[in-house]
């Protein structure tokens, strides 16, 4: 079992967007718990059509739903705008944590103070939120976490209206078929996957 937990300083990122794909991804390879810790309860508003595959409960709510359930695999989508602390305690906590940053310069220099704050440890920034070509936006974000020395996610996740589409009808994005580019959307989580799968081996 991996616990993976999503944060960030900075809201705005696609925090629970990261964890609701993350956990779409890894449910194909068992159950998966997906902890909404975020006072907005956006996963949690996400799962209430019961469409998606897999469980979403509120912090309060996860001591019950771990106990006495075998999950595969285990993500926490953090509060929004957590302290240094919080967000220590959440790497310390989890086998892999991911730190979503879209390209702009206040997330990527909040992103920034999250890696400057933390120990040497399994934190990983994942670009999210990629305008289309011809625009340069991810890769001028992938340059500015190189020069910071942040190790980040080769694989970067494209912005499209898909998501909240998904959002609003309570489906995961594959299952949004053909629509708003839902596919070629999806094809970046896939090939994150690839990405992703050795920190999973580890555990």
């Amino acid at each position: 079992m991996a616990i993976i937990a999503v944060s960030n300083f900075k809201g705005g990122v696609a925090k629970t967007t990261t964890a609701v794909c993350v956990a779409t991804l890894l449910s194909s390879d068992g159950d998966v718990l997906v902890i909404d810790a975020d006072q907005n309860q956006s996963a949690v508003t996400w799962a209430a059509a019961e469409k998606l595959p897999f469980t979403v409960v509120t912090e309060k709510a996860s001591r019950k739903a771990m106990t006495g359930n075998a999950w595969a695999h285990i993500i926490i989508d953090s509060q929004a705008a957590p302290g240094t602390g919080e967000v220590k305690a959440l790497m310390e906590g989890s086998d892999l944590l991911i730190v979503p940053t879209s390209p702009d310069g206040p997330a990527l220099a909040a992103t920034g103070r999250v890696f400057g704050e933390l120990p040497e440890g399994n934190a990983i920034a994942l670009i999210t939120m990629v305008p289309p070509k011809p625009q340069l936006d991810g890769d001028e974000a992938a340059k500015a976490l190189d020069i910071a020395e942040i190790k980040h996610f080769d694989r970067k996740i494209r912005y499209g209206k898909a998501y909240k589409r998904a959002f609003e009808t309570g489906v995961t994005v594959p299952g949004l078929g053909s629509q708003l580019r839902a596919k070629a959307l999806w094809r970046d989580w896939e090939i994150f996957k690839t990405e992703l799968q050795p920190y999973l081996e580890e555990n």
